[in-house]
């Protein structure tokens, strides 16, 4: 890395690692996005960071990026993945309000309680479901009580030790050492927000592929940089995140890269899941504030975030995340 170009601010030349290619589809041409780019989400991680876009498929990412050995700078302190898991409903209650979500009149309810169980069908007895970048456990719990045998893996030990306090089976394994030595172990792999933090992107979808049976199924989400919540805030958009995101797709690219790496039956699904809440939290990061923060928000804005909620049910072109169901090919 050479060149004040390449520096952050307040970060080490050793600590940080350029990127030469876009990790969404692999091309070499981008173009400047967003430049001086500040932790406005957490306020945890120092520097300031600049965001690429991808000329051959629109998806934007960081570079420079945090190297490997040093990304845990960026989950220090009080990340929301620290707090110990809450103990949900009974099972006979949860197992109730899943299969009543297909039933359910209001599509909006039924949409938003199947994503809250990230669209899996009540489980066989025994099948296994492992939940990567679990935190501290909250939806292996949540999945236990639905029938699974649940378990998850995350990198970040304070998360681990948190969610393991509460009794949760969890692990510090990495995706890829369980590739290693549970190969077609699982019926059902999980990801929410995951695959932004993630490295190399292409690599880690296939060390899922792995774990799965021939007929298991992949569920991920990620942020969507064609977000109405993007389009309308810019550089204060929350789920930029800089400098935890290192990549945000957009649909065609994502959809190619869990192709590449093995998946054949993809299905996207619609969600307004945080839709309003991101419209709240962008507005609050744009006029200077934590998006948690005590700030009232306009109720245009509110009324701007129900809006596109409701058009992502329609489309998901313009939805918060990109939601997919994916089976090995």
């Amino acid at each position: 890395m050479s060149g004040a170009s390449k520096r952050v601010r307040d970060w080490a030349d050793a600590d940080l690692e350029p990127v030469v290619a876009c990790p969404a589809c692999g091309a070499a041409e981008r173009e400047l996005l967003y430049a001086g780019l500040a932790d406005q989400v957490f306020a945890i991680a120092a520097g300031e960071w600049s965001l690429h876009r991808c000329r051959a498929c629109a998806s934007v990412f960081l570079d420079p990026r945090p190297a490997e050995h040093a990304l845990g700078r960026l989950y220090a302190g009080d990340y929301y993945t620290h707090a110990p898991p809450v103990e949900p409903a009974p099972r006979a209650r949860v197992v109730e309000l899943a299969l009543r979500s297909r039933a359910l009149l209001d599509p909006r309810l039924r949409l938003a309680r199947a994503r809250l169980i990230r669209h899996l069908p009540v489980p066989r007895a025994g099948a296994r479901l492992l939940d990567v970048g679990c935190g501290s456990g909250q939806f292996v719990v949540s999945a236990r009580a639905l029938g699974w045998d649940a378990t998850g893996i995350d990198t970040d030990a304070v998360a681990i030790a948190a969610g393991r306090s509460a009794g949760a089976p969890l692990s510090t394994s990495t995706l890829a050492e369980v590739a290693r030595t549970q190969t077609g172990s699982f019926d059902a792999v999980t990801m929410e927000h995951v695959l932004e933090h993630v490295s190399d992107p292409l690599a880690f979808l296939r060390a899922a592929r792995r774990v799965l049976r021939p007929s298991g199924t992949l569920w991920l989400a990620t942020p969507n940089i064609d977000a109405a919540a993007h389009a309308r805030f810019g550089r204060a958009w929350k789920h930029l995140d800089p400098p935890r995101h290192l990549v945000i797709f957009g649909a065609a690219a994502l959809d190619a890269r869990l192709r590449a790496a093995g998946f054949g039956e993809l299905q996207a699904m619609r969600s307004a899941s945080g839709t309003l809440d991101t419209f709240r939290h962008s507005w609050r990061i744009a006029h200077g504030s934590l998006p948690l923060a005590d700030v009232r928000v306009p109720r245009h804005v509110a009324v701007q975030g129900q809006l596109a909620g409701l058009r992502s049910l329609l489309s998901a072109a313009k939805a918060e995340e990109l939601i997919r169901i994916a089976r090995p090919a």
